[in-house]
């Protein structure tokens, strides 16, 4: 397996993590809200604010391993080397976004040379 589809696959299993522990303190904080304690609102905006920050970070993350998986490919086609992996690049007439594999753009037609 190649770097950059380990960073993809990283990318993945970050957000996945990200939102369950985030799910998982939303849920808290519901249930701590129902709950017959005098510290049960502070309790409950803690969970809150911790697992939208989970999700946030996690998603950040996310970006930021997929970046370096592009990068890793962008610099990898530069020196003439093999690809894993998806590669994307913009259409040179309309800018759509484009997969590596693709040799016509799908929304003006433009012909691709591989």
């Amino acid at each position: 397996m190649e770097l950059e589809e380990t960073l993809d696959g990283a990318a993945g299993f970050v957000l996945g993590i990200g939102v369950i522990c985030g799910l998982i303190g939303i849920i808290a904080a519901v249930v701590d809200l129902n709950a017959d304690s005098k510290n049960a609102g502070y309790f409950a905006c803690v969970f809150l604010v911790g697992g939208i920050a989970t999700i946030v970070i996690s998603y950040c993350t996310m970006l930021l391993l997929k970046a370096a998986a592009e990068i890793i490919r962008l610099l990898k086609k530069q020196a003439g080397l093999p690809i894993s992996g998806h590669f994307s690049f913009e259409c040179s007439e309309c800018k759509t976004q484009m997969s590596l594999e693709w040799r016509v753009c799908p929304k003006c037609g433009a012909k691709f040379e591989k």
